[in-house]
């Protein structure tokens, strides 16, 4: 029963951020939230046993702020690319794009399993980015169909 509650928990909470505000739909909370998973039920199961959802409030709210501590402790800005290039892109792109660029470096190969793990998005919204930051050529990319992999452009950097 707790693994229903738990997922409906989790959908609702997305939803509710998201429509707060879109910037919550690349905040990889869910990362945080298992990474501590023995408190996640923890709270789940103080919760339910007060009858009160104070407990598990307390522990999302602080798995997003730390989540939005680590995006600000890592001056996560894209200072570090071509003007040209940002001009090109959505205010969302811009965001993926600053994930990648803070989390791989300029020789790493991205696959869409890792971005997903750091972004939290279906492989058809990350095969999305990976077409428009490859048609930009903000992205490299090598290999074919699922052995596709992408490195970042040198030439994007300053």
């Amino acid at each position: 029963m707790i693994k229903i509650v738990d997922y409906d928990s989790r959908l609702w909470q997305s939803i509710i951020l998201y429509n707060y505000n879109k910037l919550f739909e690349l905040i990889p909370i869910e990362t945080l939230v298992y990474e501590n998973q023995q408190r996640y039920y923890e709270a789940i199961e103080l919760s339910g046993k007060y009858n009160s959802s104070t407990v598990f409030i307390e522990f999302m709210l602080e798995m997003i702020s730390k989540t939005i501590d680590s995006f600000n402790d890592d001056n996560r800005e894209l200072h570090e690319i071509k003007k040209e290039y940002l001009k090109l892109l959505t205010k969302t792109e811009k965001d993926v794009l600053n994930i990648i660029i803070h989390n791989f470096n300029a020789n790493d190969y991205i696959t869409m399993e890792n971005l997903s793990e750091k972004i939290n998005k279906a492989n058809s919204s990350i095969r999305n980015y990976f077409k428009k930051f490859t048609d930009k050529k903000i992205l490299i990319a090598t290999g074919e169909n699922r052995g596709r992999k992408y490195k970042i452009n040198h030439d994007i950097l300053l």
